[in-house]
């Protein structure tokens, strides 16, 4: 496919990238799964992807940590933050990149609703 849209899916659940993975290739993504955020910078750096959907708590290294990362390199991509916490963090890290200019940005609380994730992934 020439305009192939790809996805990184950040989470340190095998099971939840494998999830969004199959939801994303199913309406044309490739996509890349990631369980170590330490990888993010390196793999989003070379791939540049359309969207990325980000874990907010992982060992290492937390979801805030990588949207604020991406605050500084980017204002393109479509953010989907996911939390099985309190929305209080995707809250907090969706405040910040709409601060920075970022206005292509969303959140699902885990576990996913996935006709809500096929529906954000789906719209231009």
């Amino acid at each position: 496919m020439l305009n192939q849209r790809h996805l990184i899916v950040l989470d340190d659940e095998s099971a939840f990238c494998e999830v969004v993975a199959k939801v994303a290739e199913g309406i044309g993504y490739k996509t890349t799964k990631l369980n170590d955020p330490r990888r993010f910078e390196e793999t989003y750096s070379r791939i540049r992807p359309d969207v990325v959907v980000i874990d907010m708590i992982m060992p290492d290294r937390d979801g805030l940590e990588i949207v604020q990362w991406l605050t500084g390199v980017s204002d393109k991509v479509r953010v989907l933050l996911v939390s099985g916490y309190d929305p209080m963090y995707t809250h907090a890290a969706t405040t910040l990149m709409k601060a920075k200019g970022f206005v292509d940005i969303h959140s699902l609380s885990k576990p996913l609703n996935l006709t809500a994730l096929r529906e954000m992934l789906r719209s231009e």
